[in-house]
């Protein structure tokens, strides 16, 4: 009788396997985003079996208050299915780190009486990661939150239509979430794309289309800095190469004097220590004992500099390194996000070393 009662048990809320359809009669799955340190937009976005969408935006986003809307149950059915193949009910009630001032995500699920609220801080799996995505993708939040082309055409055919200024701050936040058709959208709207926009843009993608659309590569910012420096500070050799195919020129200086090696070499080496060094590149087990300074970013500089000016390839570049009197290791080079190799193969020339790499690194 008691081995009856624990089956009983069990089966009034049977598993969900994920390598097998999901027979399911009652959902509703809920993203909370709260705000940071910052303008992190805060809304609540609530879809159930029968497709009702209920959303509430709060702080920081396009529209405040409530909204509902109604998909399809293909699109439930699709949602619940992803909640299924990522394990949800297997993951852990909350992901956190020693850090400030990051918005916290709340995912919570009910699948016929089964229940479960895990809260994202930070330090989150992928696949809890990818599902707070695909529910604001299936809900069409962004309609709310920011800006969808649909949103753009009602808002243009309002009483109060966005003026050109306004869809050029529209079209750099777009930019920046990576909403390449929004920003298609807006450009064709009449967003100025000859501004320094092309800052805000976070892909090989995005640049092309500001490119296609008459934006320049050579603007600068504020900093008198070109989107091609900005490009490479933050190490993103994808970006780069996008603006090196649109014409961006290397040979550029800020107005310090700085060239974009400069930049690729204090943002790729990063004038890192040895403990971040491993959080980068932890397929490096052996890491000599002692710590990447400034002087190591110089030298590295003057190693490429020296290489590149003797007109070799990656094979003789990689000797010189090895060959150098301070033996500083490749991968500081050859790594993946590298742009070293791009900077020379543009012939970007390096300007004199300066206390201002000095003043890049996070040791001093």
């Amino acid at each position: 009788m008691r081995v009856l009662m624990i089956l009983m048990m069990l089966s009034s809320h049977p598993p969900l396997v994920a390598d097998r359809p999901q027979a399911w009669t009652r959902a509703k799955i809920t993203l909370e985003r709260t705000t940071c340190f910052g303008t992190c937009p805060a809304y609540t976005v609530t879809v159930d079996e029968t497709g009702r969408v209920d959303y509430e935006g709060s702080r920081f986003v396009r529209v405040s208050g409530r909204r509902t809307a109604l998909i399809d149950r293909a699109s439930v059915s699709g949602l619940v299915a992803e909640v299924v193949r990522s394990g949800f009910f297997e993951l852990e009630d909350g992901y956190d780190r020693n850090i400030t001032d990051l918005p916290t995500t709340y995912v919570t699920v009910e699948i016929d009486g089964r229940k479960k609220r895990v809260r994202d801080y930070a330090g989150a799996p992928k696949v809890l990661r990818d599902l707070e995505q695909e529910i604001d993708r299936v809900t069409n939040s962004r309609r709310w939150v920011s800006l969808d082309p649909e949103a753009l055409i009602e808002k243009q055919r309002s009483t109060s239509p966005f003026d050109k200024r306004a869809l050029t701050v529209e079209l750099a936040g777009a930019l920046r979430r990576g909403h390449l058709d929004t920003a298609a959208a807006l450009i064709a709207a009449g967003a100025d794309v000859s501004s320094d926009v092309i800052f805000s843009a976070r892909t090989a993608a995005a640049v092309q289309l500001l490119v296609r659309s008459g934006a320049k590569v050579g603007v600068r910012n504020h900093a008198w800095r070109t989107p091609l420096m900005e490009a490479v500070t933050v190490g993103d050799a994808g970006l780069v190469r996008a603006l090196l195919a649109a014409g961006a020129d290397p040979r550029e200086k800020d107005r310090d004097g700085h060239a974009v090696l400069d930049f690729a070499t204090a943002a790729d080496l990063g004038c890192l220590s040895q403990a971040e060094i491993f959080v980068r590149f932890p397929g490096f087990s052996s890491i000599s004992d002692r710590v990447v300074t400034a002087d190591d970013c110089r030298t590295v500089a003057d190693v490429i500099r020296t290489a590149s000016a003797k007109g070799g390839g990656d094979s003789e570049l990689r000797t010189e390194v090895q060959s150098s009197e301070f033996q500083v290791p490749s991968y500081l080079i050859f790594s993946p996000r590298s742009v070293f190799r791009l900077m020379i193969a543009a012939t970007a020339p390096l300007a004199p070393r300066t206390n201002w790499i000095r003043s890049m690194s996070p040791s001093q």
